[in-house]
């Protein structure tokens, strides 16, 4: 007797198993499916966009073609979370959302990848061959031009009187190029400067003076102006990151809402059998039925219990009350199956003889 009991039991854990097993609600071939054809129909529509619209540079054209890479893009995902819900097969508008979100999620971070890789590539192409062309080269020359000016300075005279054209010449390059252009010029260089100038050019110091410090007053402006412009298009490019970081988000946003709407739309509606309406409120039918045990019994019901009968037809026992209340929820019973269902018993029932009897239809 505990030989059958237990192999019993073990029979209706594997029905069990089985039954959960089988009822996934998720489909990853659906949601990978929906995915491709999110992304391959986005595409579509962005080159349609682009031909149309990329033959002008105005400002009108720029902004429509933006309006049309958020239609393209809520399209694409509205007929992906379509394709997902519709060949996940399910009956709940949750289920099928749910498929629709999960595509939408699955399609942006596959296209993000496939940007950075896209735009790496083009980097890459660009900065690789100019480094190589012009990195090692320039270093060099850098160094050389260090040492030869080292060299000079090292073995020069103070006095410029002294000193050839060339030297002066040179010195006066690099006073220049060290603290006037930075704007940051010393004193001693300062004097160095205009001793230099007034050598150089063959004036008084005062003359020299003069002519430094009007060089120095140029550069500062000449500094200003750049730090102007360099803000300038640093708040360009601030303005140009807020203005693409608000199109992303729109159009992820409506991604996101095309995909909820395309997968709402792709959701199977299950056909319900309800009897044609007539004069008669209700009618009775009585069946003789053989139970679990092999005991013939009297079900009789009306028409919301024939519709209860319909419905357990296609439920794989042995199954529990809180199994049988989601799956009722996910095949879109009527109300009066899911209030009856409702007020069974917790429990799990091995069969539908079980259930019926629960439901006071069996007597």
């Amino acid at each position: 007797m505990s030989i059958s009991n237990a192999t019993s039991g073990a029979t209706s854990g594997t029905r069990l198993a089985s039954y959960f097993g089988d009822r996934s609600r998720i489909s990853w071939g659906a949601v990978l499916a929906g995915t491709v054809v999110a992304l391959a129909t986005t595409l579509l529509l962005s080159l349609i966009g682009a031909a149309f619209g990329g033959g002008s540079h105005t400002a009108d054209v720029g902004s429509g073609i933006g309006l049309w890479k958020i239609i393209s893009l809520a399209l694409g995902m509205a007929f992906g979370g379509y394709v997902a819900s519709r060949l996940s097969g399910t009956h709940s508008h949750l289920d099928g959302e749910l498929h629709g979100v999960t595509v939408w999620a699955l399609a942006t971070l596959l296209g993000t990848v496939i940007l950075a890789k896209a735009l790496g590539a083009v980097i890459g192409s660009v900065v690789v061959p100019i480094d190589g062309l012009g990195g090692t080269s320039h270093s060099s020359f850098e160094s050389t031009f260090m040492v030869e000016r080292n060299q000079q300075f090292l073995g020069r005279n103070d006095d410029p009187t002294t000193m050839s054209p060339a030297e002066i010449n040179d010195e006066v390059n690099s006073i220049i190029g060290s603290g006037v252009a930075g704007g940051n010029l010393s004193d001693d260089a300062r004097t160095r400067l205009i001793a230099l100038v007034a050598v150089q050019r063959g004036i008084t110091k005062e003359e020299a003076t003069r002519r430094v410090a009007q060089l120095e007053n140029d550069a500062q402006t000449a500094i200003a102006d750049q730090q102007k412009r360099a803000d300038a298009i640093a708040d360009e490019a601030a303005r140009a990151s807020a203005n693409g970081a608000r199109l992303l988000f729109t159009m992820l946003s409506l991604g996101l809402l095309g995909s909820l709407v395309g997968a709402w739309f792709g959701t199977r509606h299950k056909r319900m059998l309800h009897p044609q309406e007539s004069h008669v409120a209700s009618t009775t039918h009585i069946h003789s039925e053989p139970d679990h045990a092999g005991v013939r019994s009297v079900a009789v019901y009306d028409d919301a219990g024939r519709h209860v009968i319909e419905f357990l037809h296609g439920v794989n026992f042995p199954v529990s009350k809180v199994d049988l209340l989601r799956l009722a929820r996910a095949s879109n019973v009527s109300q009066t199956v899911a209030h009856s269902i409702e007020g069974i018993g917790e429990g799990t029932y091995v069969n539908a003889n079980d259930v019926r009897r629960a439901l006071g239809l069996v007597h």
